[in-house]
């Protein structure tokens, strides 16, 4: 790629107090030509400031769409917790970006990572009466109803306390899909382990059998 002229006094690890870096300011300013150039220039696309936010971070508190699908597209990480426990997830739910909310569930990122007051990316999308939100990361798999906030309240308690009724609905929909799912899992797995025990009992009766006999046998048993 082509590299982009340098202004001068140009200086692409430059920070001010905050830790905070040009390509940073760039990113949460959407000043997309000053972002790209400090990436060509060699800036640090991971480097985080003072409370532990990276360049997505900054793009997703600016509200800046493009600046951070570029970030994303090059790689940076997307799993960093800051020092307060946000996560690039929580700050797009918190800035209702749903482009990127997107992108990040995608890209598997952790969904119940909790903030300095203890809310989840759920949560916050719960908060916020963000319906579409709240249902794409719940089925995505995230927490509703084990983990609480500083509050003591759980995703389910906030979504509804301060969601529409209508976002409810289909909220609780997934949640009790979730749920119903759940329970097959869990008879799957009970009917699998049965089954394996009946297998070990017939095993262990086989056994005993060729030993009375003088047969020599290997010992198979499946672990418990």
């Amino acid at each position: 790629m082509k590299k982009r002229p340098v202004p001068a006094k140009f200086v692409v690890d430059r920070r001010d107090s905050l830790g905070v870096t040009l390509l940073m300011e760039a990113a949460r300013r959407g000043v997309r030509e000053r972002m790209l150039q400090c990436l060509d220039e060699g800036s640090d696309i991971n480097a985080v400031d003072n409370g532990g936010y990276n360049a997505l971070m900054h793009a997703l508190q600016g509200k800046q769409d493009v600046p951070a699908i570029d970030l994303i597209n090059r790689g940076i990480d997307v799993t960093l917790r800051a020092k307060n426990g946000s996560t690039a997830l929580i700050e797009a739910c918190q800035s209702q970006m749903p482009e990127i909310i997107e992108r990040l569930l995608k890209k598997k990122v952790p969904l119940d990572a909790q903030n300095s007051q203890g809310n989840t990316a759920l949560m916050i999308a719960c908060l916020l009466n963000d319906g579409w939100a709240a249902c794409r990361v719940a089925e995505e798999g995230a927490d509703f109803e084990t983990l609480k906030n500083k509050k003591e309240m759980t995703a389910i308690d906030i979504a509804r306390r301060f969601m529409d009724r209508k976002d409810l609905v289909l909220f609780e929909n997934i949640i009790e899909k979730r749920r119903e799912e759940k329970k097959l899992a869990d008879i799957r797995a009970a009917e699998t382990k049965a089954q394996e025990l009946e297998q070990n009992v017939q095993d262990a009766t086989v056994l005993q059998r060729e030993i009375k006999v003088g047969k020599p046998v290997a010992l198979k048993l499946k672990p418990r």
